[in-house]
């Protein structure tokens, strides 16, 4: 393992996406970032040139950038409002979501709000987690098979299109494996009342899901899954106090877990020695 910096900035910068070749990074930042009512931007890093670009403009939080299979466009979170919390600062609220298409900077808006967690299939599909239609009348979230295609449709043609996946207990990003029939994610099991999080697999079909890990803990994110399906990357903390993570990793066939770096990379990464 090598750790290497991209940026070296003034800026806040958050949510790095790898593209799908590899070759480039999307995320978000705010300039200047001690400023909480400062508007956030997406922006685009050359990895081997080390050279970035600003991809949005404006006075809203754009966050939460994610690219297409086709590596063409960005979906992205677009909140536009400010507003007061009982701490007397303020914060943006109201999210929609959109997409970026890459070789024009335009945007487009879709009907969808307060997505949580998504992710593409290979196949292109689009995997909407927790997600809360505008103008639903329901009002309830759910979890969302559609076709990319459909998400620039008004909201009655995007519920026709797509179908509710009956996965509960969702917490947290979900990922699909290489199969395209099964994702990974954060969850929980709701008959222990600890409310702990494990890392789970979920079968499309059948809309069973079952844990992988062994692991059991209040904060278990930032799950990533690889190429080929077969290891599931996540961060866990044993200690809320400190709150500093741990790196591990979860084999989807076998279940075996193994840590792979310890809390003191996030320490100081660029000193940090496998």
């Amino acid at each position: 393992y090598r750790v290497s910096r991209l940026t070296e900035t003034d800026a806040y910068e958050i949510q790095p996406r790898f593209s799908p070749d590899g070759k480039m990074v999307a995320y978000s930042a705010r300039n200047p970032a001690g400023d909480e009512n400062a508007p956030w931007h997406l922006y685009l890093i050359d990895i081997d040139r080390r050279s970035s670009k600003r991809l949005t403009e404006g006075d809203c939080a754009d966050s939460n950038p994610l690219w297409t299979s086709d590596g063409r466009r960005l979906v992205f979170s677009r909140s536009c409002r400010l507003r007061q919390r009982p701490y007397g600062d303020q914060a943006w609220y109201d999210p929609r979501v959109y997409l970026l298409d890459l070789s024009t900077q335009s945007v487009r808006s879709t009907p969808l709000v307060r997505i949580l967690s998504q992710n593409f299939s290979q196949a292109g599909e689009f995997l909407y987690s927790q997600g809360l239609l505008i103008g639903d009348a329901s009002n309830s979230s759910r979890l969302l098979l559609a076709n990319l295609s459909a998400i620039h449709q008004e909201t009655d043609t995007l519920k026709a299109q797509s179908r509710t996946v009956a996965l509960a207990h969702i917490a947290g990003e979900s990922y699909f494996l290489a199969d395209g029939e099964q994702i990974v994610f954060v969850g929980f099991n709701p008959s222990d009342k600890r409310y702990v999080r494990e890392v789970w697999v979920g079968d499309l079909k059948s809309s069973l899901a079952r844990p992988i890990t062994d692991i059991r803990a209040a904060s278990l994110w930032c799950l990533r899954a690889d190429r080929v399906g077969e290891w599931v990357y996540f961060l866990w903390t044993d200690n809320l106090v400190t709150f500093r993570p741990k790196l591990w990793r979860v084999n989807t066939r076998t279940r075996q877990s193994e840590q792979v770096a310890d809390n003191t990379l996030f320490d100081n990464p660029l000193e940090w020695k496998p």
